[in-house]
């Protein structure tokens, strides 16, 4: 991380590690299981891994569509998961909203009509401590660095990666070279 970063080891260990912490030791949850299923029914995932497997924007998404609902056990639900069990735990930075839904006509087969509610639009409750300006660059960070955290390799892989195409075209450049030398006397 400290190369990654290109900042000092030490600075590492002082200001980004918890105590006692080596810079090699695997990033744990203080949260006991036990306590995570007794309040939200499941042990809460780890978001570095949807990060890599669902993409950061989904995280993004995640992040910035909760609204109040005061029927879910939370107290918040999702756009992008509904019924989410997680809480909207960035609720003090961006503040509460409400989720305004409206109800459109849609045509089902046949004849028949339904309403189906849709999104229209966030209405604030309480203000955060952030401006939404603030609270979206915020959350990118976050997301970034959870996608960073999922794959730590990725920096350097995809440095290499440049490098790797490079080669074959140059390489493919050069066969084509050598066939049109050898097949210029078939023609």
């Amino acid at each position: 991380m400290a190369q990654d970063l290109e900042i000092e080891p030490a600075l590492v260990q002082k200001y980004l590690l918890p105590a006692n912490a080596k810079l090699s030791d695997y990033v744990t949850t203080p949260l006991p299981r036990a306590d995570a299923e007794a309040w939200f029914g499941k042990v809460p995932p780890d978001l570095s891994l949807i990060a890599r497997s669902r993409g950061v924007d989904y995280i993004y998404q995640l992040f910035t569509t909760f609204y109040v609902d005061p029927a879910r056990p939370t107290g918040a639900n999702n756009l992008r998961l509904d019924a989410v069990a997680m809480p909207d735990v960035l609720s003090d930075l961006e503040g509460l909203k409400r989720a305004i839904f409206k109800n459109v006509q849609v045509h089902g087969s046949g004849a028949s009509v339904m309403t189906e509610r849709v999104f229209d639009h966030f209405e604030p409750v309480v203000a955060g401590q952030l401006s939404r300006e603030q609270y979206q660059e915020f959350v990118r960070d976050i997301v970034n660095f959870l996608d960073y955290a999922g794959e730590p390799a990725q920096v350097h892989r995809r440095a290499l990666g440049v490098w790797v195409v490079l080669f074959l075209l140059v390489f493919t450049w050069l066969a084509w070279l050598l066939k049109k030398d050898y097949w210029k006397d078939v023609h």
